[in-house]
């Protein structure tokens, strides 16, 4: 009798998670938590472009309850009417197969319980610096009259300059909504009223910072100490004007960005890792950046489109794939700046470009590491491609 045996092939490529969301291509799952999934994903177009995003997705079995989708909703909603550099901006919202998602920037670096957890040495000009950029996403989320409800370590994220930006506005809600009762939110940084039933505003998201800022100090009495404090106070002794609040922070001296824009990149060697590489937590939906096979990809990619930039081919492959003619706007910024066009985040430099209809449009660069920004006017040719290079002066800095 032949004696035969049962071989079981198994494909190691296969991925528990699904490889597109609506238009979004996923590259990795960063977290999971009780609602949802948090992927790093693309965004792919004609013509090379690639727009690296993060994606949270509600989970199958959760996608059913009206009370998650109405949360989804008013997350996009919210944040979509917030645009600020130190606010993870929102771009997208939409249903794969019923489940809510939303479509997020990434940020390339750490969130600020992991830095903790690192038992990293915060300087009282990194506190100043990360109390002073969330207090200026803050006032963006006040002048809106939006509460975020659920500030914390883990809710703010640092990039690798040193920017800082506040992430997830999954619990926020506008100041003037009636009180639900429900206690939203970490109970160590949530307010005492709130936790008294009362309902949040602007002052107990001024308190959640305060606590943060007591971590950061770790007991220290320094100067700073007294402006943390209070914070912490009673909500009708509490400060309420943001403005004055950032204003006092300025009185502070030194660069803290630069600080927590070394000790961001000291702690991704640390962990035998180097800017551009893929670093995952748990917590962190920003923590999001390429491995090295993807630097080399990029890098060939770079010549390539330089390669059409000098032959004139660009032109001709837009032609190919659309049909017609279309003109092109390639964007080039060094160090690197934040890029808007007609007031649209078009994403982050060293190099971004889009196909346009010709027209006159308005482009902004705006470093805010270095603390400057540049406005100009571009006029696009119909069927040309226009490149525009600036490079930021680093030797000095723009005022406040």
């Amino acid at each position: 009798m032949v004696s035969r045996k049962l071989v079981l092939k198994v494909d190691i490529r296969y991925k528990p998670y699904p490889m597109r969301v609506g238009r979004y291509y996923i590259e990795s799952i960063l977290s999971k938590n009780g609602m949802g999934e948090v992927y790093l994903a693309n965004l792919r177009g004609d013509a090379g472009f690639n727009k690296r995003v993060v994606i949270k997705l509600a989970k199958p079995e959760l996608a059913r309850s009206e009370k998650l989708r109405r949360q989804f909703i008013r997350e996009a909603t919210l944040s979509a009417q917030l645009s600020h550099q130190n606010i993870v901006q929102v771009f997208d919202f939409g249903f794969e197969n019923g489940r809510p998602y939303l479509v997020m920037e990434y940020v390339e670096g750490f969130n600020l319980r992991e830095l903790i957890n690192e038992e990293v040495n915060f300087s009282d000009t990194m506190t100043v610096s990360l109390l002073y950029q969330v207090l200026l996403g803050l006032e963006e989320a006040f002048q809106k009259n939006i509460v975020h409800r659920d500030l914390t370590p883990s809710n703010i994220l640092v990039n690798k300059f040193g920017v800082v930006k506040i992430a997830d506005f999954g619990l926020a809600k506008f100041e003037n909504e009636p009180q639900t009762g429900e206690v939203w939110g970490k109970l160590s940084y949530i307010a005492p009223e709130i936790i008294n039933g009362e309902s949040a505003d602007h002052k107990s998201d001024l308190y959640s910072l305060g606590k943060i800022g007591e971590e950061l100090l770790k007991g220290s009495d320094s100067k700073l100490s007294v402006l943390i404090s209070s914070l912490l106070l009673p909500r009708g002794e509490r400060p309420s004007n943001t403005y004055a609040l950032v204003q006092s922070l300025k009185d502070f001296e030194g660069d803290g960005s630069s600080e927590l824009a070394q000790t961001v990149l000291a702690l991704l060697l640390k962990r035998g890792q180097r800017p551009g590489e893929m670093v995952r937590s748990p917590e962190n939906t920003g923590k999001i950046v390429n491995g090295r096979k993807y630097l080399r990809l990029s890098a060939a990619c770079f010549f390539y489109v330089a390669l059409l930039l000098s032959t004139g081919s660009v032109d001709k492959f837009v032609v190919a794939q659309e049909g017609k003619i279309t003109s092109v706007l390639n964007l080039n910024v060094v160090p690197w700046a934040y890029v808007y066009v007609n007031d649209v985040y078009w994403g982050e430099t060293p190099i971004v470009g889009k196909r346009l209809s010709a027209g006159n449009y308005r482009v902004v660069f705006t470093n805010p590491t270095l603390r400057q920004s540049k406005e100009f006017r571009v006029e696009l040719p119909s069927g040309k491609e226009e490149n525009v290079f600036y490079s930021f002066p680093v030797s000095k800095k723009m005022n406040n």
